[in-house]
């Protein structure tokens, strides 16, 4: 574990050099079908030691998720310092296998269970939370704390945090959720833990998802596409 916490922090300093000559040199970015297409492996992912007892199948398997996630969105969630951990879910009496919070996608932590690989393959869930929460601005909410461990979670009691809770997203989610066997019975509960498990869909089989659910893979497509123009990738951050 310790090597691979070692190459997380040689990437945060390898982004870092990356931006900085982006903003000297104008280096070229890339498409949003360049970088789907040749799915570039980050050098580590940012993941901090937590209470749970991880074995390398599960670092692998978390890495592999991670990287297949848009490179522009991994980026940002790196350089907004947020954190990815695993929880011992032997402590805990539910079936919780991921969780995230974060306020507009800043202090953002997502934990994971480190019961056999099922965290690991949760967290493209979380991070569709993670995304879902970042490109939105919070709107009148009332937030309430919950602790699990060390960890501080933020509930909205009131208020919008997602872009998936405007109503052009709740209607696609109304009409598509329930034909959309790609998403488990738990992410059709509501439109946002829908994006979630759609934007899990969306990273695992985009295919499969735009012919079960069009109008989602539309809607999630579109706003990875605008993510990706306001947040370029320096060719850099992933070649150096």
């Amino acid at each position: 574990m310790q090597k691979f916490f070692t190459q997380t922090k040689a990437f945060s300093r390898r982004i870092l050099k990356a931006l900085e000559n982006y903003g000297r040199k104008g280096l070229g970015v890339l498409t949003l079908c360049s970088l789907l297409a040749s799915s570039p492996v980050f050098a580590g992912i940012p993941l901090k030691q937590g209470d749970g007892a991880v074995n390398d199948a599960q670092v692998n398997a978390a890495i592999e998720v991670y990287n297949r996630i848009p490179a522009s969105i991994r980026l940002q969630y790196e350089l907004n310092h947020n954190s990815i951990t695993f929880f011992n879910s032997k402590q805990r009496r539910d079936n919780v296998i991921g969780m995230y919070t974060a306020l507009d996608g800043m202090e953002a932590n997502i934990m994971l269970s480190d019961q056999d690989l099922l965290g690991a393959y949760a967290l493209a869930h979380e991070i569709g939370h993670y995304f879902d929460d970042v490109v939105y601005k919070d709107e009148e909410i009332l937030l309430q704390e919950k602790r699990y461990g060390n960890q501080v979670f933020r509930y909205v009691t009131r208020g919008k945090r997602s872009r998936s809770e405007e109503a052009d997203f709740v209607a696609i989610y109304q009409q598509e959720a329930n034909q959309n066997g790609l998403v488990t019975q738990y992410e059709k509960s509501d439109s946002t833990e829908y994006f979630a498990g759609s934007f899990k869909a969306y990273v695992d089989t985009p295919e499969q998802l735009q012919v079960v659910a069009p109008a989602t893979y539309a809607f999630i497509d579109q706003l990875v596409t605008e993510f990706n123009a306001s947040h370029p990738v320096p060719e850099e951050a992933l070649t150096a």
